[in-house]
């Protein structure tokens, strides 16, 4: 009889404990999309190619595709450009960056890993 209040104690700690690491799981997926659409909105007012500017939005937003877009607008010798939006978009760059790897740790670490695997979180 006194056993049944530590075990309702330990699976409370337990379930707050997956809420947490879930809600903070989703709010960096939230985050990285958003700061992602941030980058393509940026990219798309310094790009230039009028090809480009045709295409509907993009559903498919990936960092990788990002940087090597923001990789060929600096290495473009346009004067154009504005060195304050190409600043923003590198700052906005290693900021997913840093998201990306933390949540990624973040899954990987070992009481964190379990919770993600059971709740379907993966990789960004």
């Amino acid at each position: 009889m006194g056993f049944i209040p530590i075990f309702i104690s330990l699976g409370g700690f337990v379930f707050l404990f997956a809420i947490l690491v879930h809600y903070n799981l989703l709010q960096k997926r939230k985050s990285m999309q958003a700061g992602l659409i941030d980058i393509f909105g940026l990219l798309d007012q310094l790009n230039t190619d009028p090809a480009q500017k045709d295409q509907p939005p993009r559903a498919d937003f990936k960092l990788t595709l990002a940087e090597q877009q923001f990789s060929e607008i600096r290495k473009s010798p346009q004067e154009n450009h504005d060195p304050e939006k190409i600043a923003l978009l590198g700052e906005k760059i290693l900021q997913a960056k840093r998201i990306r790897y933390e949540h990624n740790k973040l899954i990987k670490t070992k009481p964190y890993s379990f919770v993600a695997r059971l709740l379907g979180h993966r990789d960004i």
